[in-house]
C-alpha cells in the first residue's frame, strides 16, 4: 500500500513559481497558456511521508471490508433474470434497474 498525501491544484505561472519556493516534490503538468495542474507536498509533511508509524490504517480491516462487500454483491450477480455487464466491490451495471427493495431509498 502506497501512501500518497499529495494535494492538486490548478494554477497559473505566477502562483506556481510561488509554490515551488514552499512546496516540495512539485509535479507540473502544462493544461494552456498559463495553466499548470500541480501535484505538489508540504515540506512539513515530511514525518508522514517518511515515518510509517504515524499512519491510522488497519490492513485487516480493509480486507475485511471488502470481503464482504464481494459476498454482499455476489446476491446481485447471480441473478438469472438480470444479466450483469461489470461489477466492482461496490457496483454493479446490469441490464434491468434492481427493485426499490433491494438498493433502499436516498
Amino acid at each position: 500500500m502506497k501512501d500518497d498525501f499529495s494535494k492538486h491544484i490548478i494554477v497559473n505561472s505566477e502562483k506556481l513559481n510561488k509554490l515551488i519556493e514552499t512546496k516540495r516534490k512539485i509535479k507540473s503538468i502544462e493544461l494552456d497558456d498559463d495553466l499548470f495542474l500541480i501535484s505538489y507536498h508540504d515540506i512539513n509533511e515530511d514525518k508522514f511521508i517518511n515515518d510509517h508509524t504515524e499512519y491510522n490504517i488497519s490492513v485487516a480491516i480493509a480486507s475485511a471490508i471488502t470481503a464482504y462487500s464481494r459476498i454482499h454483491m455476489t446476491q446481485f450477480k447471480i441473478l438469472s433474470e438480470n444479466k450483469i455487464y461489470y461489477s466492482d466491490t461496490d457496483s454493479a451495471v446490469m441490464e434491468k434497474p434492481l427493485d426499490e427493495f433491494v438498493i433502499g431509498k436516498n
